[in-house]
């Protein structure tokens, strides 16, 4: 693949998925069912080939292939809508749409990272799914809470707290901790859920 700020492409150049500076066909109803999002910056909101990215985030390599795995498991599907529906309503699907997502992420991450900057980059990334905005089941949670044991060295949610986040790529996101003024906030996908409690993608 062929990572570019504004599209994935295949090694023979064509566009497999594309960056679009535009809200979601489906936006009206996400906004419904989740109000919060209105308040949002820099949410990502994978719908076919197309990556709706309203605030230009800067995309990363692993960015791209957590989207572009959301876009085969639409496929896979059927259709987008099917995908998103299922998405919104059930908890399990959406933890196992995300879980393979981050997993590709962490993958591409160890294509290019290592050492310290890796496993923290890694730590992160589990920190992010561990966020009460998904709203996953406690038990789902257990699950993800023994991650960094696939990193081994990776610091805890709360040492990354402390030290404050990796940035990572070309304008990577900051995670886990809230962005300083003016900084840049990636929201892979779409954070299903409230965000009453606080925010640790």
């Amino acid at each position: 693949m062929i990572y570019t700020p504004a599209a994935l492409r295949s090694d023979d150049g064509d566009v497999v998925m594309r960056s679009i500076t535009s809200l979601p066909p489906n936006y009206a109803r996400l906004l419904k069912a989740f109000p919060h999002i209105r308040f949002r910056r820099g949410m990502l909101f994978a719908f076919g080939e197309r990556l709706y990215n309203p605030d230009q985030v800067m995309l990363t390599p692993e960015l791209w292939e957590h989207e572009y795995t959301h876009q085969r498991q639409q496929a896979q599907l059927g259709t987008s809508d099917a995908w998103w529906n299922l998405y919104i309503e059930d908890v399990d699907f959406r933890f196992a749409m995300e879980h393979e997502a981050h997993m590709r992420e962490i993958a591409a991450l160890r294509e290019r990272l290592k050492g310290k900057k890796l496993r923290r980059a890694v730590a992160e990334v589990y920190a992010r799914m561990l966020s009460p905005i998904y709203r996953f089941r406690p038990d789902q949670l257990e699950t993800l809470d023994a991650a960094p044991s696939l990193a081994p060295g990776a610091e805890s949610s709360a040492e990354l707290e402390e030290t404050g986040p990796v940035e990572y790529g070309d304008g990577g996101a900051p995670w886990p901790r809230e962005p300083r003024e003016g900084a840049e906030v990636v929201e892979c996908l779409f954070p299903a859920g409230g965000n009453e409690a606080a925010e640790g993608k």
